[in-house]
């Protein structure tokens, strides 16, 4: 996420905010909570009649650099892509699929996720985002 972020600009226009959007590649829609907020943003910056090449207005802008600091933020997520334990020998006595959705003003949003279950002796359980959508 650092190499996306890096090509954000501080100063941003309606232009170089639209830009940051597109170039967002987020398949599977796990960063979707950073992604919604830029493009209600985007949605303001509309709505103000901003001209493509002029700085946003400072209230927008303002909120573009929470938006920023928070792609920071996730840098320090891992993601682990594999959906069953490391041992292919455990015995998964339970797989179960869970599914959550809300909605706001805003948005909709839908996430899947999968849960494993081991039998004895450890007994442990595995949760783990499948995925997750969202419209606005």
């Amino acid at each position: 996420f650092a190499e996306m972020r890096s090509k954000f600009t501080q100063n941003a226009t309606r232009r170089s905010l639209l830009a940051s959007i597109a170039s967002i590649y987020d398949l599977l829609g796990l960063i979707s909570t950073i992604t919604v907020k830029m493009i209600i943003l985007h949605q303001k910056v509309c709505y103000a009649k901003c001209k493509w090449d002029e700085l946003l207005p400072p209230d927008l802008m303002k909120e573009w650099k929470s938006i920023l600091n928070e792609f920071k933020e996730i840098d320090s997520i891992e993601i682990d892509r594999n959906y069953c334990f490391d041992d292919p020998n455990d015995p998964i006595t339970n797989v179960q699929i869970h599914s959550f959705s809300d909605a706001s003003e805003n948005m909709i949003a839908a996430t899947i996720y999968g849960r494993f279950n081991l039998s004895a002796p450890k007994d442990v359980s595995d949760t783990f985002a499948i995925r997750s959508e969202r419209r606005i």
